[in-house]
Protein backbone atom coordinates (compact mmCIF):
# COMPACT_ATOMS: atom_id res chain seq x y z
CA UNK A 1 0.00 0.00 0.00
CA UNK A 2 1.21 3.28 -0.96
CA UNK A 3 0.51 6.35 1.48
CA UNK A 4 0.04 10.01 -0.12
CA UNK A 5 1.66 12.70 1.49
CA UNK A 6 -1.55 15.27 1.42
CA UNK A 7 -4.08 14.78 4.31
CA UNK A 8 -7.71 13.96 4.11
CA UNK A 9 -9.44 17.50 3.40
CA UNK A 10 -13.39 15.50 4.59
CA UNK A 11 -12.18 14.12 8.17
CA UNK A 12 -8.48 16.10 8.98
CA UNK A 13 -7.35 12.69 10.27
CA UNK A 14 -7.36 9.84 8.10
CA UNK A 15 -4.52 7.22 6.35
CA UNK A 16 -4.55 8.54 2.49
CA UNK A 17 -3.40 6.07 0.09
CA UNK A 18 -3.21 5.20 -3.68
CA UNK A 19 -5.72 3.35 -5.02
CA UNK A 20 -6.37 1.29 -8.59
CA UNK A 21 -9.83 1.30 -9.76
CA UNK A 22 -10.72 -0.91 -12.89
CA UNK A 23 -12.45 1.90 -14.41
CA UNK A 24 -11.37 5.29 -12.60
CA UNK A 25 -7.75 4.31 -12.74
CA UNK A 26 -5.78 5.80 -9.90
CA UNK A 27 -7.52 8.29 -7.75
CA UNK A 28 -6.12 8.47 -3.94
CA UNK A 29 -8.35 7.10 -1.16
CA UNK A 30 -8.91 7.92 2.68
CA UNK A 31 -9.02 4.61 4.77
CA UNK A 32 -10.67 6.45 7.65
CA UNK A 33 -13.73 8.17 6.14
CA UNK A 34 -13.84 6.66 2.15
CA UNK A 35 -13.57 9.86 0.30
CA UNK A 36 -11.68 9.92 -2.78
CA UNK A 37 -9.84 12.38 -4.67
CA UNK A 38 -9.20 12.23 -8.62
CA UNK A 39 -5.68 13.96 -8.49
CA UNK A 40 -2.84 15.26 -5.55
CA UNK A 41 -3.49 18.96 -7.45
CA UNK A 42 -7.16 18.94 -7.31
CA UNK A 43 -8.72 17.91 -4.15
CA UNK A 44 -12.34 17.83 -4.89
CA UNK A 45 -13.91 14.74 -2.94
CA UNK A 46 -15.87 12.03 -4.14
CA UNK A 47 -17.32 8.83 -2.08
CA UNK A 48 -15.48 6.01 -3.00
CA UNK A 49 -18.26 3.59 -1.63
CA UNK A 50 -20.12 5.32 -4.77
CA UNK A 51 -18.09 3.70 -7.42
CA UNK A 52 -19.35 0.26 -9.04
CA UNK A 53 -16.10 -1.32 -10.35
CA UNK A 54 -13.36 -3.46 -8.48
CA UNK A 55 -10.75 -1.69 -6.48
CA UNK A 56 -6.83 -2.62 -5.42
CA UNK A 57 -4.21 -0.87 -4.27
CA UNK A 58 -2.29 1.10 -6.76
CA UNK A 59 1.41 0.14 -7.68
CA UNK A 60 4.84 2.63 -7.34
CA UNK A 61 4.82 2.16 -11.62
CA UNK A 62 0.71 2.82 -11.77
CA UNK A 63 1.53 5.93 -9.78
CA UNK A 64 4.69 6.81 -11.39
CA UNK A 65 3.10 6.70 -14.27
CA UNK A 66 0.74 9.84 -13.54
CA UNK A 67 3.53 11.46 -12.47
CA UNK A 68 2.57 11.69 -8.95
CA UNK A 69 5.69 9.87 -7.37
CA UNK A 70 6.72 13.09 -5.34
CA UNK A 71 3.13 12.63 -3.51
CA UNK A 72 4.06 9.00 -1.92
CA UNK A 73 5.28 9.67 1.35
CA UNK A 74 5.58 5.37 2.78
CA UNK A 75 5.15 2.16 1.30
CA UNK A 76 3.27 -0.14 3.49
Amino acid sequence: MLVASINCQVCANGLVVFTMGAVSGVFLECEECLTGYRSPADLEPFRVEDLDEALRPATGNEVAARGWSRFVLDAR
